[in-house]
């Protein structure tokens, strides 16, 4: 049903390129004939790729990576051509004289240009994540500093696997971190792994471990306990309503994770932190992992010194990342609720369309630090 979707919205969007595009360029029938047929060929190529892959046609996979940076690039040229079209309609509005016949054809020829080279922009900037540094103050008295690497959203695939996320892991083990963590989105796929895309996780080394927890796309496949079970095997401590007590240097941490809140409507484990966070011991500071920032203010009432979140990918790319704040309150980036730090990962990885136009691939570094 989704990639019926998709291929709807595609063929709307190729329509649209059509008639507000390329036919109004009045190009001879051979040049015309030959843009329309890319375009066609430009917008088909993922959901042809989606079926082939279906039946699996091993001879189409070297044109995966195509079909996906053909799908951010018409993205991005529908999305260009509609403020085109708007910023005429504006002219229109409130001009007599229209922009000359010359002025209006070379417009249109730049179109596709300005989109080609902001495509390729976005799609250097999806596979190159920059490591971000944020520091947490904590109130705990005698405190050592604890650092933690949050990788988000990665949404592993054969596409992005091969050559990108060994870097990332790579990137990940320098930074020797002593607690890596995951929030969710680990691969776009349906197990078993055949092509052991996910063995990489297994290679992320940390101090105290790697740790993880669900998000929607691993609940998309109907396939949540055989996620957590592999996830578990590679050495990602998945914590589905659990957590796990570090003893770091003196100072008692709980590490705490909840399930994804898409599991309600899977009849699954719904989120609870209550029972994440119930703990005999005291501890010094509370972490939670949440793939989505909800119940902020429950989780800084119940004593949580830092959520970990996800979701979001800050809109992942132009124009979304304009429009994301309108169905999230929080975007991307560092926030306090209450006495709770709350930090939102734009996501390590990206989803589907290879575009970070306006956003940036993260692996996040914290470092807590005592503010005594």
């Amino acid at each position: 049903m989704f990639h019926f979707t998709i291929f709807i919205v595609l063929i709307f969007g190729i329509t649209y390129l059509s008639f507000r595009l390329i036919l109004p360029l009045r190009l001879s029938k051979q040049f015309e004939t030959a843009a329309l047929s890319i375009t066609l060929l430009l917008g088909l190529s993922y959901p042809a790729y989606q079926q082939l892959e279906y039946l699996d046609y091993a001879w189409f996979k070297p044109v995966e990576k195509w079909s996906y940076f053909s799908l951010g690039f018409i993205s991005l040229l529908f999305c260009i051509t509609l403020l085109k079209d708007l910023a005429w309609l504006l002219i229109k509005i409130f001009k007599k004289k229209l922009i000359s016949e010359k002025w209006k054809k070379g417009l249109l020829f730049s179109v596709p240009i300005i989109s080609l080279a902001l495509s390729i922009l976005g799609y250097s900037a999806a596979l190159t994540p920059y490591i971000i540094e944020i520091q947490i103050p904590i109130s705990a008295n005698n405190f050592k500093d604890l650092t933690i690497v949050q990788l988000s959203d990665i949404h592993l695939s054969r596409a992005k696997n091969r050559n990108w996320f060994p870097k990332v892991v790579e990137t990940v083990n320098r930074q020797k971190a002593d607690i890596i963590v995951i929030t969710g989105d680990f691969a776009d796929m349906v197990l078993p792994d055949e092509d052991n895309i996910l063995d990489d996780f297994g290679r992320l080394k940390a101090k105290y471990g790697v740790f993880g927890v669900l998000g929607n796309h691993e609940y998309y496949g109907g396939q949540v306990k055989e996620w957590s079970e592999k996830l578990n095997a590679l050495g990602v401590s998945m914590l589905e309503n659990e957590h796990k007590i570090i003893d770091h240097k003196g100072s008692q941490v709980l590490l705490a994770g909840v399930t994804d809140y898409i599991a309600e409507s899977r009849d699954l484990p719904i989120p609870d932190i209550t029972k994440a966070l119930s703990c005999e011991s005291p501890a010094s500071i509370k972490i939670l992992l949440s793939h989505q920032a909800k119940n902020l203010e429950f989780a800084s009432m119940s004593g949580v010194d830092l959520q970990l979140s996800g979701l979001t990918h800050a809109g992942q790319f132009f124009p979304f990342n304009l429009l994301i704040g309108f169905a999230h309150k929080y975007v991307k980036g560092l926030y306090k609720i209450n006495n709770m730090y709350l930090y939102i990962n734009q996501g390590t990885g990206y989803w589907d369309i290879p575009n970070r136009l306006g956003t940036q691939s993260e692996i996040t570094l914290f470092t807590l630090k005592s503010n005594n």
